[in-house]
């Protein structure tokens, strides 16, 4: 797919939040525990996040910019996934997640939502 040390993500971010609004997404049940857990957060709230997001890369301006980098997707291969650390994005929460289209499903897989930890 794409180069991991690339500062744009694999999956166009407009092209996974069009797939967002029109419900063609999935989020695995490691993420929703993670959101309630670390957040207290819902789906709704997850997708709500997700629709904020932006591609600058984030090592650029790290309080402003949310794409960090791709990665190897050792849980579903070969996809490759994108990891984006958003700074106060929501209830000012820090958010790590990762996610990615999914060749056989056409659908966005939200696999990871967590509190970010340092910056």
């Amino acid at each position: 797919m794409s180069d991991p040390t690339s500062k744009k993500p694999s999956y166009p971010l407009e092209e996974v939040q069009k797939k967002i609004r029109r419900n063609e997404y999935r989020i695995t049940l490691q993420a929703i525990n993670d959101a309630d857990t670390f957040f207290g957060w819902e789906r709704k709230d997850i997708i709500e996040c997700l629709l904020k997001l932006n591609d600058k890369y984030h090592n650029d301006d790290k309080d402003n910019n949310h794409f960090y980098k791709t990665d190897k997707n050792l849980n579903d291969p070969p996809h490759m996934m994108d990891v984006y650390r958003a700074k106060k994005i929501k209830d000012d929460c820090n958010v790590y997640t990762h996610l990615y289209i999914s060749n056989t499903e056409k659908i966005v897989v939200i696999n990871s939502f967590k509190k970010l930890k340092g910056g």
